[in-house]
């Protein structure tokens, strides 16, 4: 409590300090640090001239095959650089076949889904104010402004370990997760589970807020179901809702695994001021662009072609020729090379800078799926490439591209491209 008073101040009698003395007791304690550290929100408006682009990037690189040890590598983004697109330092781990990337292992499969909170002074394991588990595990993104995390469920790693089956696609609500599961940062406490239809959100890959601390507002995308959901909080009833606001179809294929290819959603990338979202198809081979200004109205404004199934496959054709003209499908056609050198695989993993301006894209999501629908990223190794966001349009910068083809001991793939200064998903704003 504050007080205003209008005269000068004096030393306090004794009868006086002998009141304060009392009243000490009933002092506010030292206030508890904020989960995440506080910063100035990034300044869409500065000038051009005063923005930095990324000259580095740090990228996790799996061995595709698992006889030589995974490494973490540093690249050169920088085109004034005689080092453009070249691995200028790398740290190799200390085992072999640990595959680093955004999934997270554990020895039993037989556990439940939970979070594990760790004392940021002493390092312990701190315990759980409540007992409360869900099925599986998977993603999950937080808000520590309004001390709420949201996570999704994969399903049973013995599903994706080794695979997808086409009899496992047929029974996804079997298979895979479906909810989203709201949580209580602090005391941990589950809050709310959302049941999403099996068909449209089974294996939800990625959960991501906004990043406006002042919006509770999320999506989330279905790699199953090839769906994008709003995630938002009705104000009255304090109740979680997951709105479907873009489905992608499968398509009906040929010579292909299946008669129907998902998109198979892989990944999304929100743009830092939030009025832009990526989202990436491995098996379809292309990058969507979504306005989401209104979340809930989204809307698709642009798509590029990156690899995918029949890039790598010439004799997989599609069935009906309506595809061609759907607005969720590119045609092959249009596609343009790197460096003059085919994009193996699909889009799996992105990264976006601060300004919105650049998009980098790798094609290697987990090395099971690498192996059943692209083998030759497990042979030849992964890729980085660059997408340029010019008068909102988006353009391959055929001059960027990291290849990982003649790396020594290799081959190796690329996942999780993080900034050193910074990126669009670094950062839990307060």
């Amino acid at each position: 409590m504050g007080v205003c008073i209008s005269h000068e101040y004096n030393k306090p009698t004794a009868q006086q300090e002998e009141i304060l003395q009392d009243f000490a007791k009933f002092a506010k304690p030292e206030e508890r640090p904020p989960m995440a550290v506080e910063h100035q929100m990034y300044d869409y408006r500065q000038a051009e001239e005063d923005q930095e682009d990324e000259l580095l990037a740090v990228v996790c690189c799996p061995h595709s095959i698992g006889y030589e040890r995974d490494k973490i590598a540093l690249i050169d983004l920088d085109p004034s650089s005689e080092t453009f697109c070249e691995i200028v330092s790398e740290l190799k781990l200390s085992s072999n076949g640990d595959e680093p990337g955004r999934m997270n292992w554990a020895k039993s499969a037989g556990s439940l889904g939970d979070f594990v909170l760790i004392d940021r002074r002493t390092w312990d394991l701190r315990q759980k104010s409540e007992p409360t588990f869900t099925n599986f595990g998977g993603d999950f993104c937080l808000q520590p402004r309004h001390n709420l995390l949201i996570s999704s469920e994969w399903g049973h790693p013995r599903l994706f370990r080794d695979g997808l089956s086409a009899n496992e696609l047929e029974n996804v609500s079997e298979c895979f997760g479906s909810r989203l599961h709201v949580w209580q940062i602090g005391p941990p406490k589950l809050l709310q589970s959302i049941d999403l239809d099996p068909c449209d959100g089974s294996l939800v890959i990625t959960v991501k807020f906004l990043h406006n601390a002042d919006c509770n507002h999320a999506f989330a995308i279905s790699a199953i179901g090839s769906s994008i959901f709003h995630l938002h909080m009705n104000t009255l009833t304090k109740e979680w809702m997951a709105d479907r606001v873009a489905h992608i179809p499968s398509l009906r294929v040929e010579n292909w695994q299946s008669d129907e290819m998902p998109a198979l959603l892989t990944d999304m990338i929100i743009s830092m001021d939030d009025r832009w979202m990526y989202v990436c198809g491995f098996l379809h081979g292309i990058v969507w662009r979504f306005d989401i200004q209104d979340p809930f109205r989204v809307s698709l404004k642009d798509k590029i072609n990156l690899g995918g199934i029949f890039e790598s496959f010439p004799e997989v054709r599609i069935k009906s020729s309506n595809a061609m003209e759907d607005r969720w499908w590119l045609p092959p056609e249009t596609r343009s090379l790197p460096r003059g050198t085919k994009f193996r695989g699909g889009p799996a993993l992105m990264q976006l800078s601060k300004d919105g301006c650049r998009l980098y894209v790798c094609n290697s999501f987990y090395k099971a799926w690498d192996a059943q629908f692209y083998p030759e990223l497990i042979s030849e190794g992964g890729q980085m490439v660059r997408v340029d966001i010019v008068d909102n349009e988006m353009q391959l910068n055929t001059k960027f591209l990291v290849d990982m083809k003649g790396q020594p001991n290799g081959p190796f793939v690329i996942r999780d491209i993080k900034f050193l200064d910074g990126d669009c998903t670094s950062d839990s704003f307060l």
